[in-house]
This record gives C-alpha cells, structure tokens and sequence, in this order.
C-alpha cells in the first residue's frame, strides 16, 4: 500500500529488479515453462505491471493533493522535483525548490 510513497525515488535498477521477481514468482505460479515471454505470463494471468499498479494510486493523490483546501498538503506535491535518475541525461543538477518556505520563493 504504501508503493506510491516509495516508488519514484527508486532508481530504474531496482524497478528491473521489482519486474524480475514480479516475472519469477508468476512463472513459479502459473508453471508456464522458460520459452514464454514475461509479457504473455503476466498478460495472460491478469496481473499488471507494478509501473501500471503504482501510477494508479499515485495519479490519484496527486489530484487529491493538488485539489486539497490546505497549503502544507499542496506542498506535498513536488512538480519541479525531478531526481537525477529518472532522467536519461547523466549530468542533469539536481534541484528540488518544494523544499524552501513559501515566503523565501
């Protein structure tokens, strides 16, 4: 319950890594032998993929949070935050303003 407070800090490593065990345990689950794609295991058992499960919610409480009557609660939501490894460019600066008081803006 709690992927989307974690989830986005995660680097793409340990997400390849979350899908690897999602894979093995429906593969161990399903019996399906090594030739089948993890796509076809996971597609034909109706599971999704933990991305797909996390941006649910998360999209949600993003709306929730941006909507909310309450300022320290729309503070929570870090739009300009953008963490080095979730970008594709290696020497992007890292900068995340949500952190100063709104008076210091």
């Amino acid at each position: 319950y709690a992927a989307p407070a974690w989830y986005h800090l995660t680097s793409k490593t340990a997400r390849r890594q979350l899908l690897a065990v999602q894979s093995v345990c429906l593969r161990k689950a399903t019996g399906s032998p090594w030739f089948v794609r993890n796509t076809v295991v996971r597609d034909s058992s109706n599971v999704p993929t933990i991305r797909s499960f996390v941006e649910g919610p998360t999209s949600s409480l993003e709306e929730a949070a941006e909507s909310s009557p309450w300022d320290h609660i729309r503070e929570l939501r870090a739009p300009n935050c953008v963490f080095p490894w979730m970008t594709d460019d290696i020497d992007y600066n890292f900068d995340c303003t949500t952190t100063l008081h709104p008076t210091d803006r």
